[in-house]
């Protein structure tokens, strides 16, 4: 009698615990309060959860439903909507987000020219008090650099007012604030930027691998993460869950995926700078892929101010890798030139000949 009370219990405690496991929806870490969703576009919404499970999603009077694939990731798309300036409340499955407007959606992404704060701007103190705009929004991406592409990063969503917009991209607010005044609508940026960093960073795999004049880059890329010693268990480590992973992988490729686009490519998580190619795309970029945008502003150059023409490929390779990654075809990709560094061909200490400058063709 006791044996069978306690197989009974043993049972009981099974069923409870994987009807927890089942109801353990995660969304991406920066779905919380105050975001804003794309206008006039069917609006990607993704998550992870039990292989199979089916994920219901409510927001205004549309209500959608999904099911988890093999590897337990979900993805809907709601239907095309006008821009609101009332918030309202996306609920995807146990998770509430509140205040959540629909309009225009911009990546801010570059080095310090994108990241300098509206705090230490120009007449920053008036721009401060004045910045009384609920329906213009920021979400400030945490900075973070990885070896391979990973599928989330954290970030949280602001709503401008006199107490917080002086931690905003200066350019960005501007941008926003434009925007708005010529809109009326909702206006979200997205602050993906860096100081001090190149464009190489933030160009993924795909951008090397499609630009052939970047031939040089592609292969030191690929030499990049070198086995010695020191990380060799980190290696194995690694090989053992890239073979657990690969049949999945080889599988969807032959259905037709990006390997870019593959989820969950297992990380090394070898040490990592942000310099290095790649590495910012990798794990601030690449986890908000496909989150709904109308376009990118791009303020980025002193890093990279010596190519030359060469930095014409590379905002190439910049360009067309994001827009075929997210899949919304062409959207604008709006980019400051830089003014001249230096004099035209000023001689330096030495006898030492600067490059000269010249004027980037335009990318489409």
């Amino acid at each position: 009698m006791q044996t069978k009370r306690k197989t009974y219990l043993l049972s009981l405690l099974l069923v409870f615990m994987t009807a927890s496991l089942q109801a353990e929806v995660k969304i991406p870490a920066f779905f919380n309060d105050h975001m804003v969703l794309q206008r006039n576009i069917s609006v990607p919404i993704w998550g992870w959860a039990s292989p199979g499970e089916v994920i219901n999603v409510n927001f205004g009077n549309q209500s959608i439903s999904a099911k988890t694939n093999e590897n337990g990731k979900w993805m809907l798309k709601l239907k095309p909507m006008e821009a609101n300036l009332k918030g309202q409340t996306l609920t995807i499955a146990n998770h509430s987000i509140k205040d959540v407007l629909v309009g225009e959606v911009w990546i801010c992404s570059g080095q310090s020219n994108m990241q300098w704060r509206l705090g230490a701007a120009f007449n920053s103190k008036e721009e401060i008090a004045a910045a009384k705009y609920p329906a213009i929004r920021q979400l400030n991406l945490t900075r973070t650099a990885a070896n391979l592409p990973r599928t989330d990063v954290k970030g949280e969503w602001s709503v401008c007012s006199p107490d917080t917009a002086k931690d905003y991209t200066a350019v960005g607010y501007f941008f926003a604030r434009s925007l708005y005044e010529n809109l009326k609508i909702p206006i979200a940026i997205i602050d993906a930027s860096w100081g001090g960093t190149g464009i190489e960073p933030w160009i993924p795999e795909l951008g090397f691998n499609i630009v052939t004049e970047l031939e040089k880059e592609k292969i030191e890329l690929d030499k990049s993460l070198p086995v010695n010693e020191e990380n060799k268990k980190q290696w194995n480590d690694y090989l053992d869950k890239m073979e657990i992973w690969l049949p999945g992988a080889e599988k969807r490729v032959s259905q037709g995926s990006l390997p870019l686009n593959i989820p969950d490519r297992p990380d090394s998580r070898m040490p990592v700078s942000h310099h290095g190619m790649t590495k910012i795309f990798n794990s601030m970029i690449n986890p908000i892929i496909p989150y709904g945008i109308r376009g990118v502003i791009w303020y980025q150059g002193e890093s990279s101010w010596g190519q030359g023409d060469y930095y014409f490929f590379k905002k190439k390779a910049l360009i067309e890798s994001w827009r075929e990654l997210w899949g919304q075809g062409a959207f604008p990709f709006y980019t400051v030139q830089l003014a001249n560094l230096h004099k035209y061909n000023e001689k330096a200490e030495g006898g030492m000949v600067t490059q000269k400058f010249v004027k980037l063709k335009s990318v489409p």
